[in-house]
């Protein structure tokens, strides 16, 4: 499967990691989802949209084996840091007033 889209389904849990293990683009936005719990293994992940959730939580191993993770759009940036390949973030519709001190480690 290349793409995963589950948007506005009403989704109030993040998916099985087992359904996007081998996917290449997703979009989980404008759900109800309020915690990444899991720490997925997507080897192929290279675009993830998460945004107009209700995150409250990201576990922080959650993009630990996303190397490849090279556009996020997202409401929260924690551990951040891990995505070596990240080249876009788009903070949009975030309400994000400061960046945290990890962005610096960022190299794209």
């Amino acid at each position: 499967m290349i793409f995963f889209v589950k948007v506005g389904a009403q989704l109030f849990e993040e998916p099985d990691v087992k359904a996007w293990e081998s996917v290449k683009r997703m979009s989980v936005m404008e759900n109800k989802i309020a915690v990444l719990k899991e720490t997925p293994n997507c080897p192929n992940l290279r675009t993830l949209f998460l945004s107009r959730n209700k995150l409250k939580a990201i576990s922080g191993g959650f993009f630990q084996f996303i190397p490849h993770l090279s556009v996020v759009e997202i409401t929260s940036i924690k551990g951040i840091s891990e995505l070596i390949s990240l080249e876009c973030l788009d903070l949009s519709w975030t309400g994000i007033e400061e960046l945290p001190i990890e962005l610096k480690s960022l190299q794209n």
